[in-house]
C-alpha cells in the first residue's frame, strides 16, 4: 500500500454542518433483534443541492431517509446519532413538534403509489389532508389541492380531485403522491426510488417533473435509488450504501471517473456503454450480507477482488481519497490489482 492514508474524509467533517439544510452524523439504525441495519452513516445537504444515495436492494437507504422523517417500521429505532434538519435534531424532536416538521420542512416521495395513497379517499381529500393538519381551513386546503394538481401536470384538477386512486394510471398516482408531498412547499424532498413501478416513458416523465419542480421551487432533493443513469444524469453529489454503510462519498464527477471503492468501480462496470456488447459489463460475484449479519472486518470483503488480509479484520473508515471523494477501502486505487 502507498503510505499511511488520512482516516478524516473531506466530504463529511467530524461536527454538524450549520450551513446544510440537513445534516446527519453518526446514524446507527436497529431492527427488531437489535442488529445494526444502518451503521455510523454520515452526510450533508444543502439548500437547493441534489444529492443521490445508491445501492442494492437492503443496503439501508432507504432506512436512512425514513429516518430523516421519523417513520422508521414498527420495531426499527434509531439507535444513535444525530439528524438535524434546519438546525434541530429530528431524532429526538416529539412527535408534537414532527407532525409541523414533516411536508412543511421535509417531505418524501415513496416507490409504490398504490401503497402511498389511500384506496378509499379522493385524491384531493389526501392532498388536503396535509394542509388541514397544519391548520389551512377546509375550502383553502380544497383549493391548494386543485392547483398542486394541476402544477404536477394532472389534466382537469377539479376533475381529478374528486377521483378515487384506483381511477388513475400508474403514472397519474405518483403525480398524485408528488402534489401530496409538494403541497406545503417543503425545503426538502426526498425521492425514494419514484420510479420503480413505472414503465420506462412515464418514468422520465416523472424525472423530468420533480427536476422541472425542483428547479421553480428551489428546494433540494435527495435521490434515493439503485439506478446508476438516474443518479450520473441528476446529482451532483453521490453517497454509495453497502450493508448498511457508506462505502463511498463523493462529487459525482469524481466517483463515475474514478471510483474508489471496489464495490463503486463494479457498479460502474456494469453499466452499458455505447458500442459495448454483453462482454464488456463487470459482474460483481455472490450477494450483500442480511441486515445485522455481517462478516468480521469489511462487509464487501466476500465479494472484493481488491481484498487484503487486513480487510478480514479490520473495519475501514471513510478514508480521504482526494478530490472531495471518500472511500471506506483499506486499499487505495492505484494499489488495485488488474
Amino acid at each position: 500500500m502507498t503510505g499511511e492514508q488520512q482516516t478524516v474524509d473531506a466530504t463529511v467533517p467530524v461536527e454538524p454542518d450549520p450551513d446544510a439544510l440537513l445534516s446527519v452524523r453518526g446514524l446507527r439504525i436497529t431492527v427488531p433483534s437489535g442488529a445494526a441495519a444502518v451503521e455510523d452513516v454520515s452526510f450533508d445537504v444543502h439548500p437547493g443541492e441534489t444529492l443521490g444515495v445508491v445501492g442494492e436492494s437492503g443496503c439501508g437507504k432507504t432506512l436512512t431517509m425514513l429516518s430523516v422523517m421519523r417513520l422508521l417500521p414498527p420495531g426499527t429505532a434509531i439507535a444513535d446519532g444525530s439528524i438535524l434538519l434546519g438546525g434541530e435534531d429530528v431524532a429526538r424532536m416529539p412527535e408534537k413538534q414532527l407532525r409541523r416538521l414533516r411536508g412543511s420542512k421535509v417531505a418524501m416521495i415513496y416507490q409504490d403509489p398504490m401503497t402511498s395513497l389511500n384506496p378509499l379517499m379522493r385524491i384531493g381529500d389526501q392532498i388536503a389532508e396535509g394542509l388541514r393538519a397544519h391548520g389551512w381551513s377546509r375550502s383553502d386546503a380544497r383549493d391548494k389541492a386543485i392547483e398542486v394538481l394541476g402544477e404536477v401536470g394532472i389534466p382537469k384538477p377539479q376533475r381529478a380531485a374528486r377521483a378515487f386512486p384506483h381511477e388513475f394510471s400508474g403514472g397519474m398516482r405518483q403525480r398524485a403522491v408528488i402534489a401530496c408531498a409538494l403541497v406545503l412547499d417543503p425545503e426538502l424532498l426526498i425521492a425514494d426510488e419514484p420510479t420503480t413501478a413505472l414503465d420506462p416513458t412515464i418514468q422520465q416523465q416523472v424525472i423530468d417533473l420533480v427536476v422541472q419542480l425542483q428547479r421553480d421551487r428551489g428546494m433540494a432533493v435527495v435521490w434515493v435509488t439503485h439506478d446508476l443513469g438516474i443518479i450520473a444524469r441528476l446529482v451532483s453529489r453521490m453517497l454509495v450504501m453497502y450493508a448498511g454503510r457508506v462505502a463511498e462519498a463523493g462529487p459525482t464527477r469524481e466517483v463515475f471517473r474514478r471510483p474508489s471503492h471496489p464495490y463503486t468501480s463494479g457498479l460502474v462496470g456494469a453499466l452499458p456503454s455505447p458500442g459495448g456488447g454483453r462482454e464488456d459489463l463487470i459482474q460483481m460475484p455472490g450477494a450483500p450480507p442480511q441486515p445485522g449479519q455481517h462478516p468480521a472486518g469489511c462487509p464487501f470483503r466476500p465479494r472484493c477482488p481488491q481484498a487484503v488480509e487486513r480487510c478480514a479484520t479490520d473495519l475501514p473508515p471513510l478514508l480521504d481519497r482526494g478530490r472531495e471523494q471518500g472511500a471506506a477501502c483499506w486499499v487505495p486505487p492505484e494499489d488495485w490489482s488488474a
